[in-house]
């Protein structure tokens, strides 16, 4: 059964890393640990690389400095380990590939092997050149100096000249993929070769000349593929790689080893997807005593030294992951550590501000600059083409909904070439305190609109009616009226009706549903219209709007209108329950925001069925 680390504890501390393995379905686990400099990153993977390296047969632990390791098997052999430390960094061995030399694996874990590694890579590029029938397996090629001088021996001595074979092998298409370019050899000279990449513009750079990135990858895939590695250490990920290659690597030590421990100070490894486990480690030394340092000191070996102090936790949220990136990067800066403690502390204000701003109402008027909102941008294209359209004749518009008339505001920042004709403008506003205070608005911005005291008062044919951004607000008697109206006041094939809304909302409301734009496209298809949706995102929602011609006259709009409203209505609420009934904890900003989301709509339309929400204010 395979063997992987279950626990390490560190001198120094109780607290334990309790580490991702493979569950039994074989998915493979990331573990990262993050931390300060000097805090002992390096060191737990040092040992872990010993530990692993002499078996499961520990000597007690006699001095200060032992690691505790638990296996999950732990009478079988430890895992197999590569370990990519400091010995990384001589990389540069890859340049020329000795393929006539005897291969000596090295004598410790803790240096790398990159003749198997080179020699792993010429095996692919050549792999061709066997002779057909007689595949011969890559422990063979590693282990065969003579066949590797035979083989080599058949491409000609030309520093012109590049090679390589039509190998398929994974490691090769995923490393080309991923560099742009495609491997070949050389053999410049008699008893080497070495590595060149070749770009699709025909030009070609010599393994000197790759960057460092690119020179890591090809190094890890090939050390992995040679090895068969069950557990990979990996120090310091971000010294190595750019963001990008980051997820690469993580992405293939996700998927071609079982278990990893990477060390970093970096959050793209933090927040990654692909990492099953973070865990933050930390210590904390006393400081020299007062007064002038001792002239003389003992030094002692590190075995016979004291352990500091250490502190081991893992970080499940994100906002634990946002304190410890804080602490990463400003150890000196106080300020930054006291916002670092506080997080989690905001995190709950901010969640206090989202209940409080449920019961308050958030009248967005038109902004102050010279151009109108994204929002509003949206509907006057639509707009403007329909004005266009109608060769130049003034255009009735009817908005329902019309807030603090940030539309009609918006619309007076344009120009007549811009807009078209000139429209009559005819507001409505559901609500009776915020309709005062349109009508007032209007008057002292010179807004061109009329405020209308009821909704029947819009009478005769308009061109155009907007519902803007309120019937999430509405009850499903209001809305049917306001179908009601809109229908009866646009011609067949003539009239066009634009809703539009946010979904899912910016800010939960105390009463309000709302309305998917597939939910909306379809209330609005069965009242008769041919319909098309419009959508751009706004922070963590999509501003939609929904762009319908009217095609029939309904002859009971009412009923119609009631039996999709309440069809979407029994949709909304039931997702709204899964996703409620489904969280185990909320672990994240957007996650407050969903979750206050969902019950304010379960409470919604509870309230509305128990007759304690008929109508606005």
């Amino acid at each position: 059964m395979p063997n992987f680390i279950q626990t390490i504890r560190l001198p120094g501390t109780k607290d334990v890393l309790d580490l991702a393995y493979p569950d039994l379905d074989g998915r493979n686990a990331i573990n990262v640990v993050c931390g300060s400099n000097n805090s002992g990153k390096s060191y737990l993977l040092e040992r872990t690389r010993q530990f692993l390296e002499k078996g499961t047969q520990s000597k007690p632990p006699a001095v200060t400095h032992q690691i505790g390791i638990a296996l999950t098997e732990p009478k079988s052999p430890p895992p197999s380990c590569q370990f990519f430390g400091k010995s990384w960094l001589r990389k540069e061995q890859l340049k020329t590939i000795a393929y006539q030399r005897q291969h000596r694996r090295p004598h410790s874990s803790d240096v790398l092997d990159y003749a198997s590694a080179s020699l792993t890579i010429l095996y692919f590029l050549v792999a061709d050149s066997f002779a057909q029938g007689n595949a011969v397996p890559l422990s063979k090629w590693l282990d065969d100096h003579e066949l590797r001088t035979r083989t080599i021996g058949g491409f000609p001595v030309d520093e012109e000249k590049l090679h390589r074979g039509r190998s398929t092998d994974t490691l090769m298409m995923e490393f080309e993929s991923i560099v742009g370019g495609r491997l070949y050899f050389r053999r410049a000279q008699e008893n080497t070769v070495d590595l060149v990449l070749a770009y699709g513009d025909g030009t070609t750079a010599h393994f000197e000349e790759w960057s460092d990135g690119q020179k890591n990858i090809l190094l890890i895939m090939a050390l992995i593929q040679q090895a068969a590695t069950q557990v990979v250490l990996l120090d310091e990920i971000e010294n190595h790689f750019h963001p990008k290659y980051i997820t690469l690597v993580l992405d293939y030590l996700r998927r071609n080893v079982p278990q990893s421990i990477v060390t970093t100070h970096h959050p793209h490894v933090i927040f990654s997807e692909l990492v099953d486990r973070v865990f933050y480690l930390e210590a904390t030394r006393p400081p020299f005593p007062e007064g002038d340092p001792p002239l003389e000191l003992r030094h002692l070996k590190q075995p016979a030294q004291q352990a500091p102090s250490r502190s081991m936790h893992r970080l499940i949220d994100s906002f634990g992951k946002v304190t410890a990136i804080y602490r990463l990067f400003h150890d000196q800066d106080r300020q930054l550590i006291k916002q670092a403690q506080q997080i989690r502390g905001d995190a709950d204000i901010i969640f206090h501000t989202a209940l409080t701003r449920i019961f308050l109402q958030d009248i967005v008027p038109a902004k102050g600059g010279p151009l109108p909102d994204r929002q509003s941008q949206q509907l006057l294209t639509v707009l403007r083409d329909e004005f266009h359209a109608l060769a130049g004749r003034p255009v009735r518009l009817l908005e329902i909904g019309s807030g603090l008339g940030r539309i009609p505001a918006d619309m007076n920042k344009l120009s007549p070439d811009q807009v078209g004709p000139s429209v009559d403008w005819q507001c409505w506003e559901p609500n009776v305190g915020v309709r005062a205070r349109l009508r007032e608005e209007i008057r002292q911005k010179h807004i061109r609109a009329t405020v209308l005291e009821k909704l029947d008062a819009a009478t005769g044919y308009f061109d155009v009616c907007l519902v803007a951004n309120v019937c999430h607000e509405l009850t499903p008697e209001q809305f049917i009226d306001v179908l009601s109206v809109v229908t009866s006041r646009l011609r067949v094939s003539e009239g066009l009706l634009l809703v539009q809304e946010l979904y899912p909302l910016l800010n939960a409301e105390k009463f309000a549903v709302p309305y998917s734009a597939d939910h909306m496209a379809r209330i609005v298809t069965a009242c008769g219209f041919a319909v098309h949706s419009l959508q751009f995102p706004v922070r963590d929602a999509s501003a939609y709007c929904i762009v319908g011609r009217k095609t029939v006259d309904q002859p009971d709009i009412r009923t119609t209108a009631a039996t999709a409203i309440s069809a979407a209505w029994n949709e909304i609420e039931r997702a709204a329950i899964d996703s409620y009934a489904s969280r185990s904890g909320v672990s994240s900003y957007e996650g407050y925001s969903s979750a206050v989301q969902d019950m304010t709509t379960i409470a919604s339309i509870a309230a509305w069925r128990k007759g304690r929400w008929t109508a606005s204010p």
